[in-house]
């Protein structure tokens, strides 16, 4: 599905970028689209032949849509593989989320000796990759990536430090292209090209440093052997401090919050349970001492875990990432079934 867009309702980069690359041509239209998972808008000139058409990301980039990261095309480490040549819990994993129905379109990525599979498909009406490891745990279900609105390029100076670090740890020593920031579902957000092996990668990174789960990011953690239970984790956002702290008895808890904490628990030890206030969110915070470790599991009032380093590593050590009690991040979409494979 396509949007018309008017020229001069675009980022200032998609601007510069179409009128570096139509030259003396005139533009008969431009579209906002979705090419396989990639936003971007579709540039149609006044001229016939080659070069009358082409895609630019929210962020400015040329986007070639043979060897750009979030296309249907197989990414470079990426292969095809058929249903029945996958690993049986493979199978069965995928089985249980589509039922009984043809599944094509599977992708293996195989980096740092891990192996995941891909699938795009539908959950809840919404078009996901749905994420599986070689044991059959489902580790992710992205979303598309949506456009960057109300999109400013800035410089690398202007990113906030969590950013910067974010962006320093990806891109190693290959060169930094069109940083933007802007908002992308009601959240701060901030893109930035990278150029590897002469590849466009576009990155989206939350304000607190995290990368923003989406099916671009997601594409990359598989490329570097990160689409791991571990390696999610590692990429989670890091915790924020817990201020008007107030320590709690079980009674005095919410019934969604008390059921999360006996499902996680299960014999472990609760040593204490203390109330605060985290981002602007009423945090529910529990001190869990597993396998001779401690750790503080937060937990929102409906129930759910907060979305932070220190829950996702917890979850990943106990092997239990999505099918515990409680609500999952809302990024993984955990609720509902699949119904049928796009």
């Amino acid at each position: 599905m396509s949007q018309t867009v008017d020229f001069n309702s675009l980022p200032r980069a998609v601007q510069d970028r179409i009128n570096a690359q139509r030259g003396p041509a005139g533009i008969a239209a431009v579209e906002r689209v979705s090419r396989f998972g990639t936003p971007a808008y579709e540039v149609r000139l006044n001229q016939s032949g080659p070069g009358s058409t082409f895609l630019v990301t929210d962020s400015g980039t040329l986007l070639n849509v043979d060897n750009e990261i979030g296309t249907r095309t197989l990414a470079n480490d990426a292969r095809e593989v058929m249903f029945n040549a996958l690993p049986t819990p493979v199978q069965n994993a995928l089985r249980a989320q589509f039922g009984d129905v043809s599944i094509p379109n599977i992708e293996m990525f195989n980096a740092q000796g891990q192996s995941s599979y891909m699938v795009p498909g539908r959950m809840d009406n919404r078009v996901v990759d749905v994420w599986v490891d070689s044991n059959g745990n489902i580790l992710a279900y992205s979303p598309p990536r949506v456009l960057l609105s109300r999109a400013l390029p800035i410089g690398p100076g202007e990113l906030p430090p969590p950013v910067q670090d974010t962006l320093r740890n990806f891109a190693g020593n290959d060169p930094i292209m069109n940083i933007a920031k802007g908002d992308a579902q009601g959240q701060i957000a901030y893109d930035a090209t990278i150029k590897r092996n002469g590849r466009n990668i576009d990155l989206r990174i939350a304000d607190d440093g995290s990368l923003i789960r989406d099916a671009v990011n997601d594409r990359l953690l598989a490329e570097t052997g990160q689409m791991t239970r571990m390696g999610l984790a590692a990429n989670a956002p890091v915790r924020a401090p817990l201020a008007s702290i107030t320590p709690l008895s079980f009674n005095q808890i919410p019934a969604p919050v008390l059921s999360t904490i006996q499902n996680y628990a299960g014999t472990d030890f609760v040593q204490k349970i203390d109330r605060g206030i985290a981002r602007g969110q009423t945090i529910y915070e529990a001190l869990i001492r597993h396998a001779g470790q401690d750790t503080p599991l937060r937990i929102a009032e409906n129930g759910s875990l907060i979305h932070d380093r220190v829950n996702e590593m917890f979850l990943a050590q106990i092997g239990n990432v999505l099918n515990a009690v409680g609500t999952a991040p809302a990024y993984q979409y955990q609720s509902g079934s699949g119904s049928g494979v796009r």
